[in-house]
């Protein structure tokens, strides 16, 4: 069981899990109805928020594997927004 000062950490990357969960959940919804792939410009930068709050969580943790998976998510959703302000400035 987590010690007090451990809950808040816990309650931060569910937060961000549960964001990232509640946006992925909405594209599938939003792909079915459209029958087509629908990812908005913006889902981009929320994934990166959420992303990034797991991604403390895991280092004020200390837990590698989660710390590892995060930065590389962090850095796909990060290149994405990057390619997207790019081609939006052609």
């Amino acid at each position: 069981m987590p010690s007090t000062s451990e809950w808040w950490l816990l309650v931060l990357g569910i937060c961000g899990q549960s964001v990232l969960f509640g946006v992925l959940f909405r594209n599938w919804v939003r792909r079915d109805s459209t029958a087509g792939v629908a990812v908005a410009p913006g889902w981009w930068g929320l994934a990166c928020g959420a992303a990034f709050l797991v991604l403390i969580a895991a280092w004020l943790r200390r837990d590698v594997v989660l710390f590892a998976g995060q930065s590389a998510a962090l850095f796909l959703y990060a290149r994405e927004v990057v390619w997207l302000r790019r081609r939006d400035k052609m």
